[in-house]
């Protein structure tokens, strides 16, 4: 990555031209940029360019914002989306873990099990039985 070259879409480009942009704007462009991403590869490299800042910069910054780090907060974000696919019941944990960006089923079995304290198909029987 070229430090001297950022790269904006053009609302950001006016943006950043017209007026110094707040740091909760910073945070919102990153936040859009995840959850219109999560389903790919969403890379901090690319979030740090939006913002004109180096990625340990970058890291520091979204962590003072949001008290996680970036890496966790994409991680939730797949997470959150895929128990929202599971309770829909259309799509098998594979399907699922594909969906939310996941290269693998097993690595996305074992963020969903740490994070939500049981497994993809356990969390979608258990809601089922629930009805």
């Amino acid at each position: 990555m070229n430090p001297k070259i950022c790269s904006f879409n053009k609302y950001q480009e006016r943006s950043f031209l017209v007026r110094q942009v707040t740091d909760n704007e910073k945070i919102e462009m990153v936040l859009d940029y995840v959850f219109d991403n999560y389903h790919q590869g969403v890379l901090v490299e690319d979030a740090a360019s939006m913002l004109c800042m180096t990625p340990q910069t970058f890291r520091r910054f979204f962590k003072s914002y949001t008290s996680r780090t970036f890496k966790q907060f994409v991680i939730e974000v797949r997470i959150r989306s895929a128990c929202r696919m599971l309770l829909q019941g259309e799509k098998n944990v594979s399907e699922v873990a594909y969906a939310c960006g996941y290269r693998t089923a097993s690595h996305f079995i074992r963020q969903f099990n740490d994070i939500i304290g049981k497994t993809p198909l356990r969390y979608q029987r258990e809601d089922r039985t629930e009805d």
